[in-house]
């Protein structure tokens, strides 16, 4: 909903929106001069990127126990989730990144390349205080090891569920699921 909120930040007004379960969604505004109509198209990215950040700067005021951990963990995951989807959709041009497609042209794989940089930067440094915050409060569960094979494990399976979820989701909504995903055309 960034892109509704900044939308209406500019003197727009909201006409329709769709969230879907795993498939993100679509907001149409009206309203928004044409000099101000960049500032809502990619206003959802730069929120969360904001809040990614806000989080980020909470961790580094409160870096010990679960409270650290969990900040830490909310900073990365909005972070890395909008560098992630801002490089596919660049590069596959759809949803926030269809504008940024059509401009970039041969430089979109570039792009592309600066966004897993920034997710490189994202793991070098939430890496090891993600798991060094993570060791004081788990139950005793063995050798580092053990706990790094845990914690891909607990990853893979989320993955597993959100892409069944994403699979589910289409097979479920019936044969118009993919006009609905696509409010422009």
């Amino acid at each position: 909903m960034g892109h509704g909120g900044v939308a209406v930040l500019f003197g727009g007004k909201i006409e329709a929106y769709r969230i879907f379960t795993a498939h993100g969604g679509w907001i149409r505004w009206s309203g928004v001069s044409q000099n101000d109509s960049l500032w809502p198209f990619y206003g959802g990215i730069v929120i969360s990127v904001m809040v990614g950040f806000f989080w980020l700067a909470l961790y580094l005021w409160k870096r010990e126990g679960l409270v650290g951990y969990v900040l830490l963990s909310l900073g990365l995951s909005a972070l890395g989730s909008e560098f992630l989807y801002l490089a596919h959709s660049t590069h596959h041009g759809y949803g926030d990144g269809i504008l940024l497609y059509g401009h970039l042209g041969q430089w979109k794989k570039t792009f592309c390349y600066v966004m897993a940089f920034l997710m490189g930067l994202l793991l070098a440094f939430g890496g090891p205080p993600f798991l060094r915050l993570s060791e004081g409060w788990f139950v005793k569960i063995g050798s580092k090891p053990v706990f790094v094979f845990k914690t891909l494990m607990t990853f893979a399976l989320a993955l597993a569920c959100f892409f069944a979820l994403r699979r589910w989701e289409p097979a479920t909504a019936g044969p118009d699921f993919h006009d609905r995903m696509r409010p422009l055309s």
